[in-house]
């Protein structure tokens, strides 16, 4: 397959351009701006998902017909993206992939090779990505945990109703009937299959900082007071 044109691509499919024109240097989904600026930005057709590269040239994206959304990766070396299934009735999962962009030349078996396939029920809205670049971490539309750093995504933990991740370290709350259920735990990126629990009797959190969690507690005499962890032991 021959690389399109950026400029007839776009200007022939103006009417039919979507929610996603991702300019690298105002990436909206970035809680950190990343290290390395992608000299790229996403767009989608009625066809699909398709990313310009740096000499205008827009080149489509694998698997991408249900296109719904994208992020780069921090060090900008990868193109994270979502298409939606219809089969999941989860408004925001599907299929997630990767890529490493910059390597895609239009040719549909190059670029075929090229992506990685990393889940078929990603919660695109609880996805998080690791400073590292090669690391996502995320929730299945099941409430499963899982963390990708290449190869195969890794599980960690079941009945997950929220995570979060600073640096190499993820911390995330079980919830199994009710949020007096609540347990926190923590995990390293270096030992996923290494939980431990932290805190199972809290009242609510009210700072996810991991080095100075702020949560509050009820004592004996039903008095609520206020508490301070360094999750990690810092």
């Amino acid at each position: 397959m021959k690389k399109t044109s950026f400029r007839k691509k776009l200007f022939s499919g103006l009417s039919a351009l979507a929610v996603c024109i991702v300019l690298a240097l105002t990436i909206p989904w970035f809680t950190k701006q990343p290290t390395i600026l992608p000299d790229a930005y996403v767009y989608r057709t009625d066809e699909g998902g398709f990313v310009v590269q740096a000499d205008g040239t827009a080149v489509p994206l694998p698997n991408s017909e249900k296109f719904y959304d994208c992020r780069f990766s921090p060090d900008g070396k990868y193109l994270y993206y979502l298409c939606l299934d219809q089969h999941i009735h989860v408004e925001d999962a599907g299929n997630l992939y990767r890529v490493e962009y910059q390597k895609l030349t239009g040719d549909i078996e190059h670029d075929q090779a090229l992506v990685e396939h990393i889940s078929e029920r990603a919660n695109w809205s609880t996805l998080t990505l690791a400073d590292d670049g090669n690391t996502v971490v995320y929730l299945d539309s099941e409430r499963k945990l899982y963390a990708y750093q290449g190869q195969t995504a890794t599980f960690i933990a079941a009945n997950v109703s929220e995570a979060w991740v600073d640096g190499d370290r993820i911390a995330y709350i079980i919830e199994r009937i009710s949020h007096r259920d609540a347990i926190l735990y923590k995990v390293s990126m270096h030992a996923l299959d290494r939980s431990v629990k932290v805190l199972g009797d809290y009242s609510s959190l009210l700072s996810k900082d991991l080095d100075a969690l702020l949560f509050t507690r009820p004592d004996s005499n039903g008095r609520t007071s206020l508490y301070r962890l360094g999750l990690f032991g810092e």
